[in-house]
């Protein structure tokens, strides 16, 4: 098994396992590269490194202010947009909301983002696609 791989394939592998783990499920035949690059992630991460460099540290994470003074809505929709931004580095949309959520309309979002924002939990930039800003509350 001595096959040159692409250098940014290993890297989509390293960010996607559940993808990965799919595609091997999928194949036919023998586990060959893919099976060994799946069982031995150790190493191909130490090989992604030797030819990229250390990974780069994650976004640090967002400080989450308490709860309080919030509706139990209003909480969890702040909880989730920081969870969110969290592990994606950016803010969620407002389907991804409302379906995180529960609610049935874009409007109940809109309703409870107006309510963070007048409460300064976070701030909406204008006409612009995931434009939630999180605001640090200070106690």
């Amino acid at each position: 098994m001595n096959r040159r791989l692409d250098p940014r394939i290993i890297g989509w592998m390293l960010e996607h396992p559940a993808e990965l783990r799919a595609a091997h499920l999928r194949q036919s035949g023998p586990p060959d590269l893919l099976g060994w690059m799946m069982l031995n992630p150790d190493a191909v991460r130490a090989a992604h490194e030797a030819l990229f460099g250390p990974a780069k540290p994650s976004a640090p994470s967002v400080a989450r202010a308490s709860t309080a003074g919030l509706t139990e809505k209003q909480g969890d929709a702040y909880r989730f947009i920081c969870d969110f931004a969290d592990e994606n580095g950016c803010s969620p949309t407002f389907s991804e909301i409302m379906v995180a959520l529960d609610l049935k309309s874009k409007g109940g979002v809109y309703r409870l983002l107006d309510g963070l924002e007048e409460r300064g939990r976070i701030r909406r930039l204008p006409n612009r696609a995931r434009a939630i800003e999180i605001v640090e509350v200070r106690p």
